[in-house]
């Protein structure tokens, strides 16, 4: 689905786990989502026990990066 601001998006167990655990993230810290299709999303990390979402404060959209192309002969 699409993001919108003000939206609270749940995360996964696994990436909650991922941001607290192993990112070592704490509730508050700024986050940023992104859609795959060029928008991102600023946000604030709520932590409760093990689960986890975000707080979406504001989009941002983002130019897709040029493409590279490499050409290898053997």
């Amino acid at each position: 689905s699409d993001l919108k601001p003000r939206e609270v998006v749940p995360l996964d167990p696994e990436e909650a786990h991922h941001l607290a655990q192993v990112r070592r993230a704490r509730a508050g810290d700024s986050v940023v989502l992104t859609n795959g299709r060029g928008v991102a999303a600023l946000g604030t990390l709520e932590l409760e026990g093990k689960k986890g979402r975000v707080a979406i404060a504001e989009l941002v959209r983002q130019d897709p990066p040029p493409a590279e192309v490499v050409v290898a002969c053997a």
